[in-house]
């Protein structure tokens, strides 16, 4: 703001119980330039005209009749109004100066005065008043800049940060109404939450939003054009497309687009003061919205690192996991050769059946995890018998796997296996409807069967049960057919029944025989792409 050296026109209040000297002084005040915009006569009077007329000054005689003599009264004009007062005494007096004093006066005349001294004093106050109002407005502006700097640096949302914009740009500038918004990085559109907190209840636009996909109007020509706009005359203003039903009148709009680097990021608007706009609401509302643009930009920042770092966690999390499984794949690849490597040394060490069995399952259970598991063999008759079981005893069950016959077209579970010659895994029983729950298998939860193939038949079954943990299934199916497949190879021995025991009692020729076969078997059985046995 600029010092005027001139208050010409100034509107000033006449606070004088003598009315030959009131006149007086009106007369002078007239032939200077000044209007006087009213006289009275009493403190309370004087009180009441401040707060009504609201002038520039106050022309105040400190000897009044009444409860409130006029230092008293120029306290509380002071106080209430904010408008700078002139004694008017012919008292001089230490204990009369030293108690006008304390209100802050703007200036003493003494009567009688001249014309020059009136005049003097006149301008005199009019120009500290000005320089004070303007020294207060910086303080209040640079107190609400340092707030939105402090905001900025704090974890306080793009919202809430608008709000607070808002306030101190209508306290700044006297408003009654405004909103402060931005605009969406991805579909640019203006959102404005300070509606809701501002003026939401008092609209009553049919179908109001805080969203605006269009821009029209007054504020719409500062979006559009990336230029503030202030104007004392919406109505008039040729930008104005008037405003929708039920929408508050606006009788003077004031608005500064929000911009960064010569990029719109959104804009600060006002309206309705009690006095028009001026030069410096304008000038403190565009460094407003300059602090908001940054304020803005750096919240859209925040939220595109947020989402890269959201992106690379999961990445991350995704290629741990790829890791994880290609260790765990390695070593079960790294267990299942050492299985198919104990289980050829039991085949090249003993032609004994029940001791490749024992050897297979021992095997089994280094690379697939079990509560309870068995090898069960088909006879010529459908039917499958356990030959080997494990877990069962654990269970109160160790007469099980020697005494178990099931007929494999009756039982679905292994029926599903012969028909498909695929694996099968059965996270929950519960849920199966082939599974078919006895007395002895209450406890399993999950269950994984795998048929054995010889020559493309089935001929057998490995199962295995567990009570919590679904099986894993690939590399361990894997390993059950090769671990299986040497035994069954070189033992065509069927379940023992009388025509298996005759079998078993071959004679020392035939086991020679069976050696020399066995040998040429177990290179292609051990081989990982046997295509003539293997589990599917």
């Amino acid at each position: 703001m600029q010092a005027r050296w001139t208050w010409t026109g100034a509107h000033i209040l006449i606070v004088e119980d003598e009315s030959i000297t009131a006149a007086d002084i009106s007369r002078r005040l007239k032939n200077l330039g000044y209007k006087v915009i009213g006289h009275v006569t009493s403190g309370q009077a004087a009180v009441q005209a401040a707060q009504n007329l609201r002038p520039d000054l106050v022309l105040m005689d400190i000897a009044l009749k009444g409860t409130l003599d006029g230092i008293a009264a120029a306290d509380r004009i002071r106080e209430q109004c904010a408008i700078p007062v002139v004694y008017l005494t012919a008292h001089s007096d230490q204990a009369t100066w030293q108690r006008a004093g304390l209100t802050g006066p703007f200036g003493y005349i003494l009567k009688p005065f001249e014309e020059r001294d009136l005049h003097i004093a006149i301008e005199m106050a009019l120009q500290r008043h000005a320089l004070e109002q303007q020294l207060a407005r910086e303080v209040n502006l640079n107190a609400a800049l340092a707030a939105l700097s402090t905001a900025l640096i704090s974890p306080l949302s793009l919202e809430d940060i608008s709000a607070l914009v808002l306030d101190y740009a209508r306290r700044l500038t006297g408003s009654t109404y405004g909103f402060v918004g931005y605009l969406d990085p991805q579909t640019g559109h203006f959102v404005s939450s300070t509606l809701t907190r501002d003026i939401w209840e008092t609209c009553q636009v049919a179908d109001k939003s805080i969203v605006f996909e269009k821009s029209t109007g007054l504020w719409g020509w500062i979006l559009q054009n990336h230029q503030s706009l202030m104007t004392n005359t919406p109505a008039e203003d040729p930008r104005s497309c008037g405003t929708p039903p039920g929408h508050i009148p606006i009788h003077r709009f004031l608005g500064a687009p929000a911009m960064v680097g010569g990029t719109l990021t959104g804009m600060v608007a006002l309206a309705n003061p009690d006095r028009d706009y001026t030069e410096r609401d304008l000038s403190v509302v565009e460094r407003l919205a300059a602090l908001y643009a940054l304020a803005i930009q750096r919240k859209h920042t925040e939220d595109e690192l947020d989402a890269l770092n959201r992106e690379l966690e999961r990445r991350v999390i995704e290629r741990t996991a790829q890791l994880q499984a290609a260790v765990t794949a390695e070593r079960q690849q790294r267990a299942l050769a050492e299985a198919l490597r104990a289980a050829a040394a039991a085949l090249t060490s003993t032609l004994d059946f029940d001791q490749v069995l024992d050897q297979v399952m021992e095997c089994m259970e280094t690379v697939v995890s079990y509560d309870a598991a068995n090898i069960m063999l088909m006879d010529d008759h459908g039917d499958a018998y356990i030959m080997r079981g494990r877990g069962y005893a654990e269970r109160g069950e160790a007469g099980v796997p020697s005494t178990v016959r099931l007929v494999v077209a009756e039982t679905p579970i292994l029926r599903r296996l012969v028909e498909s010659g695929e694996p099968l895994a059965i996270p929950d029983v519960h849920a199966h409807p082939d599974w078919r729950e006895t007395p002895s298998t209450r406890w399993v939860r999950s269950y994984a069967g795998a048929p054995i193939r010889s020559k493309g038949q089935v001929i057998g079954f490995f199962e295995s049960e567990q009570r919590h943990t679904p099986f894993l299934h690939g590399g361990p199916r894997r390993a059950i057919a090769s671990l299986c497949q040497p035994g069954r190879r070189r033992h065509r021995k069927r379940p023992p029944v009388p025509v298996a025991a005759k079998r078993q009692r071959a004679t020392a020729r035939r086991a020679a025989i069976q050696r020399r076969n066995a040998a040429k078997r177990l290179a292609r059985a051990t081989h990982p792409l046997d295509d003539d046995l293997r589990l599917h």
